[in-house]
């Protein structure tokens, strides 16, 4: 709870900071369209405000990275227990073409049934094809 604490002070200086800032810049702003262009327009007073109101843009910056620090600390996700073959974005295991053309339980030839819809061999035993999934003939 500290934690969150923190980061909602340092969100809130950030906040504090931009509007001050924001209402600095805009004074400034509007002191230099009062008092117009010409010579000696901008006086000490507009530069100071101008500095001033960089400095809490950039104070502001700063106290927000320091709340966005404190979020990214504390959002860890959990190790999984589940082996990598089973976690989320692990690659499929798939066979290659050497086990899927193999022969199927090791019946020889004379034991594989070939498949009449797309020509597979299968095992004798199968009673549907492993390819496609078609019944097979007894």
């Amino acid at each position: 709870m500290t934690e969150l604490r923190s980061q909602v002070l340092w969100a809130g200086v950030a906040v504090l900071c931009y509007i001050v800032a924001a209402l600095a810049f805009l004074a400034v702003v509007a002191e230099a369209g009062i008092v117009g262009p010409g010579p000696g327009s901008v006086g000490s007073v507009s530069i100071v405000g101008m500095i001033v109101s960089v400095l809490l843009f950039v104070a502001g910056g700063y106290a927000m990275n320091r709340a966005r620090q404190g979020r990214t600390q504390t959002a860890r996700p959990e190790q999984s227990s589940l082996p990598p073959q089973y976690r989320s974005g692990s690659p499929a295991v798939e066979p290659d073409a050497d086990e899927w053309n193999a022969d199927p339980g090791g019946a020889g030839d004379g034991g594989a049934i070939r498949c009449p819809e797309c020509g597979g061999d299968n095992a004798a035993d199968y009673a549907f094809c492993r390819h496609c999934s078609a019944e097979l003939p007894e």
